[in-house]
C-alpha cells in the first residue's frame, strides 16, 4: 500500500464498489486503511446498492444492513435516497422528507420519478403530483415501459414487509372528478395518463 499512491487506491476501491456493495466486505475486513477508503464519501456516493433497490427490506430500521445503508444515504447515494424516500412514505405516510429524498434521486432513478408523483398524489398534493407524473412520462418510451416501472415500484413497496399504516387514507383525493376511462377500461395500457396514475395510486394506498 505504501508503494501505490492513495488517490489510485481510492479509485480502485471506488471501481470495486461499482460491482456491488458486497464486494467491499473483504476490503473492510482487511484493516483500517482500506476500511477508511470504503467509507470515503466518494466511494459510497457511487456504490452499487441495487440489492437495496430490489430487496427493500434490507433498508428497514431493524436490518443488519441499515448502518451501511445510512452511510450511503448520508453520502448522497441516489439509490439510497430513493429507497429511504419510499420507505418513509410506506412507514410513516405523507412526509416532506420522503418527497425531498425522492426529488433528489429523480435525476438518476426512474423509479424515484414515478414514486415522487405517486406519493404526492396520495398525499393530497394532486396538482404537484401530476406535474411530477408528466415529467415521468416524458422520460419513458412507451406505456408498456410505464406499466413495468409502476409495477416494480409497487413490488418494492410490498417488499419492505411493513404493516399497513392507513395514513394515506386521510389524504388521498384524486383531483376534481372521477377518472372516466378507468371506470370503463380493463386494460391498464389503454388508460389515459390521468387514469393510469389513479389506477396505481389506489393500489399504492392499499399497500400503505
Amino acid at each position: 500500500m505504501d508503494i501505490i499512491p492513495h488517490p489510485l487506491l481510492l479509485d480502485i476501491v471506488r471501481r470495486v464498489a461499482h460491482h456491488g456493495f458486497r464486494e467491499l466486505g473483504s476490503l473492510i475486513a482487511s484493516g483500517p486503511d482500506f476500511m477508511a477508503m470504503v467509507f470515503d464519501r466518494s466511494v459510497l456516493a457511487e456504490a452499487d446498492i441495487d440489492e437495496f433497490v430490489f430487496v427493500t427490506f434490507h433498508a428497514n430500521v431493524d436490518s443488519i444492513y441499515r448502518s451501511f445503508f445510512l452511510r450511503c444515504l448520508e453520502c448522497g447515494n441516489p439509490d439510497a435516497q430513493f429507497v429511504e424516500g419510499l420507505r418513509l412514505a410506506v412507514a410513516e405516510g405523507p412526509s416532506q422528507l420522503s418527497v425531498d429524498l425522492l426529488r433528489a434521486a429523480c435525476p438518476t432513478s426512474i423509479y424515484a420519478r414515478f414514486s415522487l408523483g405517486l406519493i404526492l398524489v396520495c398525499s393530497g398534493r394532486y396538482d404537484e403530483g401530476m406535474q411530477a407524473m408528466e415529467a415521468f412520462f416524458s422520460c419513458i418510451p412507451s406505456k408498456e415501459a410505464a406499466v413495468s416501472i409502476a409495477e416494480m415500484v409497487l413490488h418494492q413497496t410490498a417488499t419492505f414487509r411493513l404493516p399497513r399504516s392507513g395514513l394515506f387514507d386521510h389524504t388521498f383525493v384524486f383531483g376534481y372528478e372521477l377518472p372516466h376511462c378507468y371506470l370503463n377500461n380493463n386494460n391498464v395500457e389503454d388508460l389515459c395518463r390521468r387514469c393510469f396514475v389513479y389506477y396505481f395510486a389506489i393500489r399504492f394506498q392499499e399497500l400503505c
